[in-house]
């Protein structure tokens, strides 16, 4: 809006002096002075008003001032790739309710098990898959202990959840408020990163008196909406919130793997973990497409 009002402004001035030339250059200053006043009101009127904004107003653009000093002054960051031109738009401030809940359980996580050495964290891990079902699994967050290894699925439904006793059951439903949808079962979706975890650790050589198998691992799915009621979970599945993800985890305590192991399995599996941007965009983008095309929600 400025810029048109100063266009216009710069436009009157540019005739004026071209008419006025001929009539001395009296009139030229004149007009130039009576030009340069107009400005000045102009301008002094666009700055009351802009000041003069509604409390709320005033402090959405505060708010939007503290971001912009702690992120950078831009709303939406550009990521440029060598080869072909491709721009992907990332937007750093706006986060899915599945982000969110992410989010949540990392922070908890960390301020539960950071400063225990029995208890190891890894978060957002993408690593390939061997068996032919899909390219790569994303696996939410990664505990591992001496206690076991817990593969933790984060999901933030709200309604109420009808589940499964059969952990091979490929689909679960949500009803809320009044709307029924299937989706797919996060228990046979945290199974598909269980086995590619294990699948990672066999190749690492392990000691022969570990065994890795499904016994190593423990499945747990956090439901991080309270408004949430949950209907047959197969017993093998350790369920919780985020009320309660310390006390669930802490309360398996039968030793299966070296304390002086820990660290080597979780630095090689963080050495798997993918985290080329590229490769990470064409994954979810993948299982959008795959949402979008079947209705059984294949696994991610």
């Amino acid at each position: 809006m400025r810029k048109l009002i100063y266009g216009i402004l710069i436009f009157l001035i540019i005739i004026g002096l071209i008419t006025q030339f001929s009539t001395g250059i009296r009139w030229v200053v004149g007009y130039l002075v009576g030009s340069a006043v107009v400005v000045l009101i102009v301008y002094g009127v666009i700055w009351v008003t802009s000041h003069q904004r509604s409390p709320r107003v005033r402090s959405i653009h505060k708010k939007k001032k503290k971001m912009h000093q702690r992120h950078g002054r831009f709303d939406r960051k550009v990521v440029k790739f060598p080869g072909p031109r491709k721009k992907i738009a990332h937007d750093r401030h706006r986060l899915t309710s599945g982000e969110r809940a992410e989010m949540q359980v990392q922070k908890i996580l960390e301020s539960e098990f950071a400063r225990d050495r029995d208890y190891l964290l890894l978060h957002d891990l993408l690593i390939p898959k061997k068996h032919p079902e899909g390219e790569y699994s994303q696996i939410d967050h990664l505990i591992i202990s001496k206690f076991g290894i817990f593969v933790i699925e984060t999901k933030s439904y709200g309604g109420f959840v009808l589940g499964h006793q059969e952990a091979a059951a490929k689909e679960w439903a949500i009803i809320d408020q009044g709307i029924r949808r299937n989706i797919y079962s996060p228990v046979k979706q945290n199974r598909g990163h269980i086995q590619a975890i294990k699948e990672q650790l066999q190749a690492m050589s392990p000691p022969p008196h570990i065994r890795i198998n499904d016994d190593l691992f423990y499945s747990v799915l956090i439901f991080t909406n309270d408004r949430v009621t949950i209907k047959d979970i197969p017993n093998n599945v350790l369920f919780t919130n985020l009320h309660t993800i310390g006390e669930t985890v802490r309360s398996e305590q039968s030793v299966k793997i070296p304390g002086e192991l820990l660290h080597s399995i979780r630095d090689f599996l963080a050495q798997t973990n993918i985290t080329d941007l590229r490769v990470r965009i064409k994954h979810i983008k993948q299982i959008k497409e795959k949402t979008e095309k079947n209705k059984n929600h294949d696994e991610p």
